[in-house]
Formats: C-alpha cells, structure tokens, sequence
C-alpha cells in the first residue's frame, strides 16, 4: 500500500496524531510513504536554525512537545543538560505556555528564537531570552511557530556531588526553598536536575559533605 501526502503549508507526518497512528502503521505494514510538498516548509526546521544565529554545527529535533503542563515540563527537564541546540515545533495557542514553561525549567538567560510563519509573507523572527520571549508572546499568536533554544552552556564549575550539594546548601541558607535551589543549580550549571538531587540526598546521610 501506498501513503502520499500533498500540501501548501505544515506536514500531517510532523503532527502528533500522525506519529500516534500512521507511522505506526507505516513502519509496521511498510507502507511506502511519499511526501510531496509545494512549497518551503520541507525545510522549515533548517531554516528555522539557519536564521536563529545560534549555533547549527550541532542541534537536535524534539517535534512537537507534549500537551500536558506536567509532561512537557519532564521533556523541557530533559534539555537542561543539552549542550546541542534545539528546535522544537509549537501550536501557536500553546507558544505561550510553552514559553512560560521553558523559562521555569530552563532559565530565563536560555537564548530562544521564535519563527513564525517561515518563507510566507508574514514571517516573524524574534530573538532574545526566554524571558524576553515569553514577554512578547504572551498574547494570541497565529500562523506555524518553529523555536529554537540555545544548548546548554559548558559547566564553569567542577559539578561534583559535593559541589553540587555545597551549591544547593548555599542557595538554601539565602531563604531559596530547595525545590526551587536544586533546579537553579541544574540550570547554573548546564546539569540535569535528577544528578543535583542525588547529590544532596546523599549529602543529608554526610553533612561534611556540603561545609
């Protein structure tokens, strides 16, 4: 059996539904899928990197994040330690929401491009922080939205577990609550928030071990 697909602007093979049900099918039947498309959005993932200025000698691709507020903050939990730039697609509803959780799990200093409506007449490229970003659209947003993130940067500090623990114990004594301190450090440091919370689980059995 054969799949084509045929459009102007945006691709079903991109979309969530798609992933969830012909893909599926596709990979498992192997279908023979072809995709004509008449016009630049093919390539919109590219070009999307290509305009941000951010670096494109090494990126990833995360799709579409999830729906959910919980779940797309674990995926967003994912790229704190990423050093590869990435690129993600977004509904246009849902670019402020996703914006606004991208600056609680990522940190409002991340670098961030949005592109709107890529190769149309009405594109947009917006550069800045996440925080800037989120500012700026946090209003109603219409047309394909493509963001680029910044990766995260090298570690300036040796990320130890008792650095690590010692870090999250200094943001505490400040009045940081330490949810909040143990996710400031991953994002300080470019590591993943489950590595600084080990360390000051195992810091509590040793209390030396953050003096």
């Amino acid at each position: 059996a054969n799949y084509w697909e045929s459009a102007t602007g945006g691709t079903r093979g991109m979309s969530i539904p798609f992933r969830l049900g012909a893909a599926n099918m596709i990979f498992r039947d192997r279908l023979s899928y072809t995709w004509i498309m008449w016009g630049f959005m093919a390539v919109c993932l590219l070009v999307a990197l290509a305009v941000s200025g951010l670096p494109s000698d090494r990126f990833c691709f995360e799709g579409f994040l999830p729906r959910k507020a919980g779940e797309r903050r674990t995926r967003l939990a994912q790229l704190q330690a990423e050093r590869r730039t990435a690129v993600l697609f977004e509904a246009p509803h849902r670019l402020a929401e996703c914006l606004a959780d991208m600056v609680a799990v990522l940190g409002p200093q991340r670098r961030a491009v949005v592109c709107r409506e890529l190769t149309k007449t009405h594109e947009e490229v917006r550069r800045g922080t996440l925080a800037e970003l989120a500012a700026r659209f946090a209003g109603e947003v219409r047309g394909e939205v493509t963001v680029v993130v910044e990766g995260a940067a090298e570690p300036t500090v040796e990320s130890t577990p008792v650095e690590l623990a010692r870090l999250v114990a200094v943001r505490e004594a400040s009045g940081e609550p330490r949810k909040e301190a143990i996710a400031g450090v991953a994002r300080e440091l470019g590591v993943p928030r489950r590595d600084v919370y080990d360390a000051v689980v195992s810091a509590k059995g040793n209390p030396t071990k953050i003096v």
